[in-house]
This record gives structure tokens, C-alpha cells and sequence, in this order.
């Protein structure tokens, strides 16, 4: 049987002869998302890095390790070493990688948001005025790293890094020769997209110009999507999928 691939696993233990007992601890300062119990049952094997608590140069590589005892022991005997580097200490911390390339894999922070997710309306704006966009954003079909605010409609960044943000919002009914613009927030300040004019012999539905932005952000931060139509009256956001914020993280 493969290994497991096991998604940004980086939990703390206690090495005892050929037996780690895991602590149910994230190692401190890493990127993780998750335990090796959230990733894995009773009897799966996987590949995996065990390196010295107190000196990561001490370094061993393990691949077809069995994770047992309800997900608290992974049994290093049972394993085949594929490298390693020094000798361990008795703490240790272990970290999840895919067979057979060895590579780390780090489950980046994502959003995925849009007006067309669940719970999602339209919403009405003042004409001419920058608007934070509230009830036009629904349930988002991806946030792995739950910094979702599905009250305040704002993401909070989970770690320090470069991040792409794209943002676009569509206006309802847009008079003729007025203008949609869409407008991401990201910590105290805020970048906007192209104004996309209303074209044609009626008001129509007129989606603003798409934002896109790479930015260095801090754990932390808040992001958030506004919209601002230049029209005559009330305006509406559109609740659909052509309103929208997508957040992904670059890497440091």
C-alpha cells in the first residue's frame, strides 16, 4: 500500500526507541494546518521527516511508517530509513511529507468567496461611495484556513507572507454612461481595478474592472472586498458569481 500523503502535517513528540508518541501539538512557528490524527487512521502508513526539538541539522527520513494506537504512536521500526543525519534526542518534531519525492507540502491559505455562495444577496450601495461588500458575498467554497469573518464579510491573513488578491464586483442595473469599479482592502490600505463603463441604449447589469494585486501582508491583517458605482440614486451589487474575492498565499 502507498503512503499516505499527508497535508502540512507538523506536530511536536517523544521518541522512545523506535516509537514516537505524538503530543497533539502543532511545532511552534510553522505553517500547519493540521495533526497527523486529522490526516490519517489507524493502520495508514506514511512518509515522514523526524528531526532533533533542539537541533534540526539531527535529521532522519522515514517512508511506509504505520500510525496506530488511535493516532497517538507512529512506529519507526515498521518504517525503512531513506536518510538521515546525526542522532536524534529524545524530543523530537515530525513533519508530514508526499511519497516518493519527499517534498514538504504546505497546504497554502486560500479564499475563495462570491456572491454566488450560499446565503449571498443583493445589496444596495450609495451611489458614488465606496462600500465595504457585505450581504452580496456568501459562504465561501474554500477557506482552509477558517479566516473567513462570515459577520463582518473580511478575511483575517493566518501568516506572514506575499499574497495575491482579485477582487470584482458586478452593479444591477447600471444607467448608460456610468461606471463600475471594483476595490480589495488589504491592511490600511486598498487598491483598486479599471472603472468598466455601462455601455448600450439601457441600464444594465455591469461588472467593475477585476483587481489584481500581490501584496506582503502580516498575520493579522484584514482583507476585504468594496465596491463603488458611479450611477444616478441607490445602486446594487449583484449577489452572483461575478462578484467575488479570491485570496491565495505566495510564500514568503
Amino acid at each position: 500500500m502507498a503512503d499516505q500523503t499527508v497535508y502540512l502535517c507538523a506536530e511536536t513528540g517523544t521518541l522512545s526507541g523506535t516509537t514516537i508518541t505524538l503530543s497533539g501539538s502543532v511545532i511552534t512557528g510553522m505553517l500547519a494546518a493540521q495533526l497527523f490524527a486529522d490526516a490519517l487512521s489507524d493502520g495508514d502508513t506514511v512518509t515522514i521527516a523526524v528531526a532533533d526539538a533542539s537541533d534540526p541539522t539531527k535529521l532522519a527520513i522515514y517512508s511506509g511508517v504505520p500510525f496506530t494506537a488511535s493516532g497517538t504512536t507512529l512506529d519507526l521500526s515498521s518504517g525503512t530509513l531513506l536518510d538521515s543525519n546525526g542522532t536524534l534526542g529524545s524530543s523530537v518534531n515530525v513533519l508530514g511529507f508526499t511519497s516518493p519525492d519527499h517534498t514538504l507540502l504546505m497546504d497554502r491559505p486560500a479564499l475563495v468567496v462570491s456572491g454566488a455562495g450560499a446565503g449571498s444577496s443583493n445589496q444596495s450601495i450609495s451611489n458614488g461611495i465606496v462600500t465595504k461588500c457585505t450581504t452580496c458575498l456568501g459562504t465561501p467554497s474554500k477557506d482552509n484556513f477558517s479566516g473567513w469573518d462570515a459577520t463582518n464579510k473580511q478575511y483575517t491573513i493566518p501568516v506572514d507572507g506575499s499574497y495575491l488578491l482579485i477582487g470584482q464586483v458586478k452593479g444591477s442595473s447600471v444607467a448608460v454612461g456610468y461606471f463600475v469599479l471594483s476595490n480589495v482592502t488589504h491592511a490600511s490600505a486598498s487598491t483598486s481595478g479599471p472603472r468598466v463603463y455601462s455601455a448600450g441604449a439601457t441600464a444594465t447589469d455591469q461588472e467593475g474592472g477585476t483587481v489584481v494585486t500581490y501584496k506582503s501582508l502580516a498575520a493579522g491583517d484584514i482583507v476585504y472586498l468594496n465596491a463603488y458605482i458611479q450611477g444616478t440614486g441607490t445602486q446594487t451589487v449583484k449577489a452572483d458569481f461575478a462578484t467575488f474575492l479570491n485570496i491565495l498565499y505566495m510564500g514568503n
